[in-house]
């Protein structure tokens, strides 16, 4: 029941904005960015990257959408073989109401979805809420920090459902008027439960509307599923758009 009651709540207030809207100021941006790279030689790999953000933000409120997808494939020439060694599907549908207008202080919900059925993840979905605290530490430079609680369904060889402690951290800092660096962690920890996503990023804005992306995807499973590891880490280069 969890994980449809944060659904609610997530609609509910989202309803709410929309019909209130037209009294407020509110922005809609977002950005897409896509890549492929080809290895070849005694082996052959190609790596696939898509990612997506959407962000509706009103006065004190936000509405942020981000999903992704990661793929690499290997390729043994010498005996015809080739093999997806994984395919991550995620996404993270997060609404924050902010207490203040200096937006310090922030009540978050969120649900979540991740995939990769070759590492053995079949599929998690989580849904949680709690309380966030957002700082400017210099110019151009902004560091979020949440904590909470988040519900987990996740199903590998066998099937877990807990309720666990999330913390994350997010750093955006803005290095020069093109060149711009985003880092942020999450940590899921409980009975059977205990993951780690960093996610790492440089972004060159080529000009307003076009940017490239050098981006590092690593991610932690205390619990791994059967004759897997336990730390997956991926790097793409990609080009995207805003809009």
């Amino acid at each position: 029941m969890k994980l449809p009651i944060s659904a609610l709540a997530i609609f509910l207030l989202s309803a709410q904005i929309m019909l209130a809207q037209d009294s407020k100021e509110s922005k809609l941006d977002g950005s897409i960015d896509l890549g492929l790279t080809l290895l070849q030689g005694n082996s052959e790999a190609t790596n696939g990257a898509a990612n997506f953000i959407i962000k509706h933000i009103w006065e004190n409120q936000e509405l942020e959408l981000n999903s992704q997808y990661l793929s690499v494939r290997n390729y043994d020439i010498n005996n015809n073989i080739a093999e997806t060694t994984s395919r991550l599907y995620r996404s993270e549908l997060q609404y924050n109401y902010f207490l203040s207008n200096d937006k310090e202080k922030y009540i978050w919900t969120n649900l979540g979805y991740r995939q990769d059925k070759p590492t053995g993840l079949i599929k998690r979905n989580t849904g949680g809420f709690g309380f966030g605290y957002q700082l400017l530490l210099f110019k151009d430079c902004d560091l979020n920090f949440e904590a909470g609680l988040s519900y987990v369904s996740e199903e590998k060889s066998t099937t877990t459902q807990s309720t666990v402690g999330r913390a994350s951290a997010e750093l955006d800092w803005e290095l020069s008027e093109a060149l711009s660096m985003i880092s942020s962690t999450e940590l899921l920890n409980g009975n059977a439960i205990r993951t780690i996503i960093q996610d790492f990023g440089l972004r060159y804005d080529l000009n307003t509307d076009w940017f490239l992306k050098l981006s590092n995807n690593i991610s932690y499973d205390g619990y791994p599923a059967n004759n897997k590891l336990s730390t997956d880490s991926r790097w793409h280069i990609t080009l995207g758009t805003n809009f």
